[in-house]
């Protein structure tokens, strides 16, 4: 056989256990071989032909998992603490700050502590999750108006 009839066959046969697998390396492997065959068929010395099917598979190898992944990976799922972020919660025990009060989020019960006062009933946000404890922040602060500034003497 011909060294372009071994590249070919070794392509196609790592295509075909690629098609049964669905691993992709071999892909990645098969996409070398051809590139090999082609060298071959050029009349490429086997010295060429072997660099050419390890490059090309390194390289096919490094492009293909990133663009797989970019395209065809399921979107991330927040972990539980991190879906609880931007939820909003209603005052429990009122929240002065350097404290901890309670709030209620989703029907459950959360130590929390703010930077700023709150009375029982008031919405707040959820910033952060402390293991069992939230970080919270009024909503009445984030719709305050930002104070205009004032013009020196």
């Amino acid at each position: 056989m011909t060294p372009f009839s071994l590249w070919l066959a070794a392509g196609a046969i790592l295509i075909t256990a690629e098609v049964l697998t669905g691993e992709l390396t071999l892909a990645s492997l098969s996409m070398g071989c051809f590139a090999a065959a082609l060298f071959a068929w050029l009349g490429f010395e086997q010295i060429i032909q072997v660099p050419v099917a390890a490059t090309v598979s390194l390289a096919a190898t490094l492009w293909m998992a990133p663009w797989l992944r970019r395209h065809f990976a399921p979107p991330r799922t927040p972990s539980p603490s991190e879906a609880l972020l931007g939820s909003h919660a209603e005052v429990c025990n009122a929240l002065t700050p350097g404290q901890y009060g309670t709030v209620k989020l989703n029907g459950v019960l959360w130590q929390a502590e703010s930077v700023a006062a709150a009375a029982v009933g008031t919405q707040v946000l959820v910033l952060k999750v402390e293991g069992a404890r939230l970080q919270v922040l009024p909503l009445e602060l984030l719709n305050e108006p930002n104070p205009a500034p004032s013009e020196g003497p």
